[in-house]
């Protein structure tokens, strides 16, 4: 780990926990990365089928973000229950969760490449991105990489939540 890229650590370990009916919002909740959008599917699916979790994480040991509408959001879906929030996670904690995790979501149009996907990938988690930025990458050689695309990431996510409940 010459580089100190975290890609090349040791802090990855294969899981051998059991996928669970759990759904992350694999990054931070700052406005540029369009949490909103994520908020609103996890909103809708809860709605459909309320037997999955949707978590966001975070390594703070405060719930953050440059936008107090998100802020407000996401308090009022953890308090209704739609939305479980832990912070201050260790990466280990973190990893653990990943490794339980069915699937990632982003709605980020920024990421050049992004660890969360990378995490994601490692893990076995079904990473749902935008097909913007180096994603195409991801979706066009195979790996396993939803769009989100023009609206349709509840119809994606919901197809592959019912597979998952069927299998």
């Amino acid at each position: 780990h010459v580089t100190g890229n975290p890609m090349f650590a040791n802090d990855y370990r294969k899981s051998n926990a059991a996928k669970e009916k759990l759904v992350l919002m694999c990054n931070r909740p700052d406005s540029e990365k369009c949490p909103l959008e994520t908020l609103n599917l996890f909103e809708r699916l809860k709605e459909y089928d309320s037997s999955w979790t949707f978590a966001l994480t975070s390594s703070r040991k405060t719930l953050r973000s440059n936008s107090d509408d998100v802020i407000a959001r996401i308090c009022d879906m953890e308090a209704r229950g739609i939305l479980e929030v832990h912070v201050g996670l260790s990466k280990s904690d973190y990893h653990a969760m990943l490794g339980r995790a069915f699937m990632t979501v982003s709605h980020s149009p920024e990421e050049s490449y992004g660890i969360c996907i990378a995490e994601s990938l490692i893990y076995n988690a079904i990473p749902l991105l935008k097909n913007t930025a180096s994603h195409p990458e991801f979706i066009r050689y195979g790996a396993r990489v939803f769009d989100t695309g023009e609206g349709n990431d509840f119809d994606t996510a919901l197809s592959l939540m019912q597979a998952y409940s069927n299998a």
